[in-house]
């Protein structure tokens, strides 16, 4: 599939800004991002984030992923899998991300804002399963990563707005992710100053 630096570059604005970032928030660590998983997990939960972080890391020219996800402890990008009924208790004042089931409501998944420690922490409802499950799990993980945007374009992206299975990285997600973390891409720029790096009309 032949893909023109137009359209990635268009895909990479959707999906790096959306409609809820005005700069780009992207880590810059430079040791690899511990992932952690808590509470009521699977373990097909480690599988998929440890795939995850496998093909994140030959995309990144940067920030890498740890490999080897921990358990029932602390890391920089956290998953804690617990019931609907406790993600209702969550305070929404330290919350800067919702994702809510379309037809029903039900909350999927919270994401927090980082803290001072540099932690990010996603509370997913543990009730999901199947592709849902991975999908939601793969998103919340961009999410934290710095992508807080969607696409209406490709049906096959992981940030399809349609879609609630999608759960592995298209060709415009992987181009995508090579330009937030490769060498031009900074923290805090504006998509003006994006578009500026990326030539953009």
């Amino acid at each position: 599939m032949e893909i023109s630096s137009e359209d990635v570059n268009r895909h990479f604005m959707n999906i790096a800004f959306g409609t809820k970032r005005n700069t780009i928030d992207r880590w810059t660590l430079d040791v690899p991002l511990q992932i952690s998983v808590s509470d009521l997990y699977l373990p097909d939960d480690s599988i998929t984030l440890q795939n995850f972080a496998k093909e994140f890391n030959k995309l990144s020219q940067s920030t890498k992923l740890s490999e080897n996800i921990k358990y029932q402890t602390k890391g920089r990008l956290n998953f804690k899998l617990i019931p609907e009924s406790s993600l209702k208790l969550i305070d929404l004042d330290d919350i800067q991300e919702i994702s809510l089931d379309p037809d029903d409501d039900t909350i999927i998944y919270l994401i927090s804002y980082r803290t001072t420690d540099n932690e990010i922490f996603t509370y997913f409802n543990k009730d999901l399963t199947g592709y849902e499950r991975s999908h939601y799990m793969i998103r919340a993980m961009l999410f934290m990563l710095g992508f807080a945007g969607y696409t209406v374009d490709h049906p096959d992206s992981v940030f399809y707005v349609y879609s609630e299975i999608n759960s592995k990285l298209s060709i415009f997600d992987k181009e995508a992710i090579k330009l937030m973390y490769g060498k031009n891409i900074k923290p805090g720029m504006t998509q003006d100053q994006v578009r500026r790096v990326l030539m953009m009309k």
